[in-house]
């Protein structure tokens, strides 16, 4: 795809009451899943834009969802400290992880799935990443942050191969662990404010991160160095995302902005302009020619190229 194409608004999808905390999109590209304040989980037709079905079953606000690899069930988590799994055959919850036995004792700020679907890995506010088994539900390890001197971590990402887990911290650090045993690897530091999301390029080589300090920060994460840093948005960046051709990625902001970026250029290829609030979080369409946006604005907005 030529990479100078304009992207422009196609839609916004309005239903939630309050701020949409996240957006995913399911591996086959059909359906798109918003969490939010509000309390649900909205299921959407991406095509059509048509509200599917309300996931209803938490008590506080919604912060984060994730589709498994196959697509037949989704996972989220929030303030309620609460993981719930739901079956996207019948839109019911069928399991509540670490429900009896090792939950997390303050809200779940953020999910993520391995690539084979096995392995879930939760952050919270009790300082602590868990690492879950999908196939018993039972909590395989967990890594205390105090005790690695590390800040919250507000977000994960799974590299593709399944082997690193990687943490954006609130205070500025990037903290890369292995899956399978939890055991610390290496810590990153560039950024000035604290790290609102980390991201993997879909050929596993680079790690992005967003930062308070208005910066997307692109690494070599296996050597520890940072290979460049994208400067364009005028306030805190809370999300970025890699498209699929891993050459370009989409970062949003408090500024209420979307920004394109050639990630191997550091040139800023677009802004994108429609939100009211800020831009919290993004994802994109496995074909890539679907970006979509939530926001603080209560909306979803979807760019297409």
């Amino acid at each position: 795809m030529p990479e100078h194409k304009i992207w422009q608004w196609v839609e916004t999808l309005s239903g939630h009451l309050d701020r949409v905390s996240s957006v995913a999109v399911s591996p086959d590209g059909k359906t798109l899943a918003s969490s939010s304040l509000d309390q649900t989980i909205a299921l959407w037709d991406l095509k059509s834009g048509q509200k599917l079905h309300t996931l209803s079953g938490h008590s506080g606000s919604v912060l984060g969802v994730s589709f498994s690899p196959d697509g037949q069930s989704l996972v989220s988590c929030g303030t309620d400290k609460k993981i719930q799994v739901w079956d996207l055959g019948k839109f019911k919850p069928i399991r509540q992880l670490g429900r009896w036995f090792g939950g997390h004792q303050e809200p779940v700020l953020a999910l993520a799935m391995a690539p084979d679907g096995k392995t879930l890995v939760s952050t919270s506010g009790d300082l602590r990443l868990k690492g879950w088994n999908m196939a018993t539900g039972r909590n395989e390890w967990t890594v205390t942050l105090n005790g690695e001197k590390l800040g919250e971590i507000q977000s994960l990402a799974i590299s593709p191969d399944g082997k690193i887990l990687a943490g954006g911290s609130t205070d500025s650090q990037i903290a890369l662990w292995n899956l399978q045993t939890g055991e610390k690897l290496r810590t990153l530091t560039g950024h000035s404010a604290g790290v609102t999301e980390v991201a993997f390029s879909p050929d596993g080589q680079v790690l992005a991160s967003s930062s308070w300090d208005k910066t997307v920060a692109l690494w070599n994460y296996q050597k520890g160095k940072q290979i460049t840093s994208l400067v364009g948005h005028s306030d805190g960046v809370n999300a970025v995302r890699f498209h699929p051709d891993g050459e370009r990625l989409a970062s949003g902001s408090w500024d209420k902005t979307l920004a394109l970026w050639n990630g191997k250029t550091g040139e800023q290829i677009a802004s994108l302009v429609g939100h009211s609030d800020a831009v919290r979080s993004l994802a994109f369409s496995p074909d890539g020619r679907v970006l979509v946006s939530g926001s603080w604005d209560q909306t979803i907005a979807l760019w297409q190229v």
